[in-house]
């Protein structure tokens, strides 16, 4: 993944594929909320209400300051909320049905949750563009990795697993 300079924060620009493409130090790939919108709304094969929960949610988690959980915990910064910004995108784009949450940590890291009867998954996206998750579905089968980035595509791993 190309460094970004900590003064640089990846703007927001839609493009018509996830596939990574750096410009001027920039990440095309980040979309923002005014382009969720667009991805959320309108006809019925696009991603349902549960989307706009979550745009929401981050909305509101990327507002904390520091201590918002107690003395230590820290607040998310630009980067995390454009990066969580661009994880719900690419999971709404990706089509995936299983309602999830989001949540933020104590280091201000947020974190994409799905729990039903057959799937139970986390993915943790960083504030420099990495995410972890672990996945486990009902037939025993799971996945796990770590140093995955938000702007190359999806793991295929995880896609499938979150689509059976």
């Amino acid at each position: 993944m190309e460094t970004i300079s900590n003064n640089t924060i990846p703007t927001c620009t839609m493009t018509l594929s996830f596939d990574p493409e750096i410009k001027n130090g920039k990440l095309s790939t980040l979309i923002g909320f005014d382009e969720l919108d667009d991805l959320i709304r309108g006809d019925e094969e696009k991603p349902s209400g549960w989307c706009i929960d979550l745009k929401n949610k981050i909305e509101e988690l990327g507002n904390r300051q520091d201590g918002w959980k107690g003395t230590g915990s820290l607040a998310p910064d630009a980067n995390a909320v454009r990066y969580a910004q661009a994880m719900l995108t690419k999971l709404a784009a990706a089509k995936i049905a299983r309602k999830l949450m989001v949540g933020l940590d104590f280091e201000g890291t947020f974190s994409f949750s799905w729990f039903d009867n057959s799937v139970s998954a986390d993915l943790t996206v960083y504030n420099n563009g990495s995410y972890s998750f672990f996945i486990s579905i009902e037939n025993g089968d799971s996945a796990s990795a770590d140093e995955n980035f938000v702007d190359k595509p999806l793991n295929p791993r995880l896609l499938k697993l979150l689509r059976s």
